[in-house]
């Protein structure tokens, strides 16, 4: 009897905490180096380290090497000073019915959509009080303000970018997995395109790739959306060189990708 395994795309991806996220490029040999921290859906913050340096596979060129720095939960006294906070503050709703928009790195517009997921319930009330009773807050707040803050106190989302590194508290002997309950996948950033020169005809594409000996070939991808009615490549190497170019060096997923045909390597 064959046993279905567990596809690790199908695990949910974990906020990441931005007041605690940067890449800083090192001056001297222009490697990106990153520090990661996601929360749980249990509220548990994960602390990682990302650094570029060779790879441990022979002739391989740069690998991205990933660093669990350990785990951190929020003080007693921090969620109840911020508890307290949102209850006692004023509600104002955002308008979010307003256009979005984004611009890549060379200043071209982006059409962006949002798709929500584990979105507030008004059935989940009983659970958010219960929860701050667990955790020793004891507060009884009315229906109405249960339904507004549920997402802000019990999900660990909304506000949470508020709190400061003094406001946890280390987690000794935790571990991480992204297999494990409540937590999931790690977002390492944007892969490509970062410009509108990174979305190519697949004929152009083909074109470059012949001319610089396959090595473009090792950094592209498909994608399902045409570009002008045409099958589109997302390729993140330079035009003049066949090589990736600068923002794509300046960011850590590159790394990860497979090493190709790079003729300087054996």
């Amino acid at each position: 009897e064959s046993r279905k395994t567990e596809d690790p795309s199908d695990r949910p991806l974990m906020e990441a905490l931005p007041q605690f996220c940067q890449t800083v490029i090192d001056p001297t040999s222009g490697l990106p180096a990153s520090e990661i921290s996601v929360i749980s859906e249990d509220g548990v913050r994960y602390d990682f380290s990302i650094e570029i340096r060779d790879s441990n596979i022979p002739n391989s060129g740069y690998g991205a090497f990933l660093t669990f720095l350990g785990a951190k939960y929020i003080k007693h006294q921090s969620l109840r000073r911020e508890t307290k906070e949102l209850i006692a503050g004023d509600l104002h709703l955002q308008q979010t019915m307003e256009p979005l928009q984004a611009k890549t790195y060379d200043g071209w517009g982006l059409a962006v959509t949002l798709k929500g997921t584990n979105l507030n319930e008004n059935e989940t009330c009983k659970a958010l009080q219960q929860k701050l009773r667990e955790r020793g807050l004891g507060i009884n707040l009315p229906k109405a303000e249960l339904d507004f803050h549920q997402s802000l106190v019990c999900t660990s989302r909304g506000y949470i970018d508020r709190y400061k590194n003094s406001d946890y508290f280390e987690c000794n002997g935790t571990t991480f997995s992204s297999r494990a309950k409540h937590c999931g996948l790690i977002d390492l950033g944007r892969y490509g395109p970062f410009s509108r020169a990174d979305r190519k005809r697949k004929t152009l594409f083909d074109i470059k790739n012949f001319i610089f000996q396959n090595e473009p070939a090792s950094w592209d991808y498909g994608v399902d959306e045409k570009i002008r009615l045409h099958p589109q490549i997302i390729d993140i190497t330079d035009d003049g060189t066949g090589e990736p170019h600068q923002v794509a060096k300046e960011n850590i997923p590159m790394y990860i990708n497979e090493i190709g045909h790079n003729p300087s390597l054996e």
